[in-house]
């Protein structure tokens, strides 16, 4: 299946933020949770795209109450 344009830089800017996620917090203890779904979200997105809408993922659906600083 190919992709469009759109698709494409839309992948490669998941793709980045799932990069940039490994790499900021690769010495971190702690992660907020709001950090760790946004990062789930991503990869879940590129897995998605990757198997072409064959990989499913099933849970809260990244509902998150924004003042909560949970780690």
């Amino acid at each position: 299946m190919p992709f469009s344009s759109i698709q494409e830089q839309f992948f490669v800017r998941r793709l980045s933020k799932a990069y940039r996620y490994i790499l900021d917090q690769r010495d971190m203890a702690l992660v907020p949770i709001k950090v760790e779904l946004d990062f789930i979200d991503s990869y879940t997105f590129l897995l998605q795209m990757r198997f072409e809408g064959k990989f499913h993922v099933n849970g809260s659906g990244g509902k998150f109450h924004p003042s909560t600083n949970a780690y």
